[in-house]
């Protein structure tokens, strides 16, 4: 069943939302367990020295605040979809374009709220696998540098994934469905999304030395390929 149909038939939106639900609170435990590893990972290596964690792991820590801002954001929305009103439709069983009529503003059904929590649900997917990965990967690289360049590879095709196919593909599938200024709103949302992530974290990598914040933002289209590497090479 597609979202769009989902929100056609009665009741049926419960059951999409709340299998949204349960991915964000899955992707903000993975988050809040990335935060206490990487808290161990600093006491292990520094026991008995004073060193300062937070700017040893900006780079951990932004996406750690990223991805969870965006976890309870979808949280927030996929919540406010269930309260919020179904858009009315003039044929509830046809998934044309033709079928659709905005009665409602388009700002307050459920529909959108559910959409823009999808968008923020990929982008908390994203972080969690950045801030869960980073340092494995690199870890890995110290023993087998061959095995960690291709873990960071496949890393880049799911970064790749949540970045930018699943959320554009999802976009581009409601788009017959939706108004003018709700399309152009989710879009906004999405671009301002992903360059919020890729200049927080170029700024993290630039705060730490490593290069300029342009080269830096540009560097996270491929974040997982540098995984392998040290982040000051």
């Amino acid at each position: 069943m597609t979202p769009r149909r989902a929100f056609d038939l009665e009741g049926s939106e419960i059951a999409l939302v709340q299998n949204r639900l349960n991915v964000a609170t899955i992707a903000l435990t993975g988050l809040v367990f990335s935060g206490s590893f990487t808290l161990a990972l600093s006491a292990s290596l520094h026991r008995g020295e004073p060193t300062d964690f937070r700017l040893e792991f900006l780079h951990i820590l932004t996406a750690l605040v990223l991805g969870i801002t965006a976890s309870l954001a979808s949280i927030a929305c996929f919540l406010q979809s269930q309260q919020s009103r179904r858009a009315e439709h003039n044929d509830p069983a046809s998934d044309s374009p033709a079928s659709s009529n905005h009665a409602a503003r388009w700002y307050s059904t459920s529909q959108w709220w559910f959409s823009l929590g999808q968008v923020f649900l990929y982008m908390s997917l994203s972080q969690a696998l950045s801030a869960s990965l980073t340092e494995v990967v690199f870890g890995v690289s110290l023993t087998a540098k061959t095995l960690g360049a291709v873990l960071g590879a496949l890393a880049c095709i799911v970064w790749w994934t949540f970045l930018f196919a699943g959320p554009i593909a999802f976009l581009r599938r409601m788009s017959p469905y939706q108004s003018a200024a709700e399309r152009r709103a989710l879009q906004i949302a999405y671009v301002f999304s992903v360059l919020l992530i890729l200049t927080a974290t170029g700024a993290a990598y630039n705060a730490r030395g490593g290069g300029g914040l342009i080269r830096n933002t540009f560097q996270q289209l491929y974040q997982p390929l540098a995984w392998h590497t040290s982040w000051s090479d």
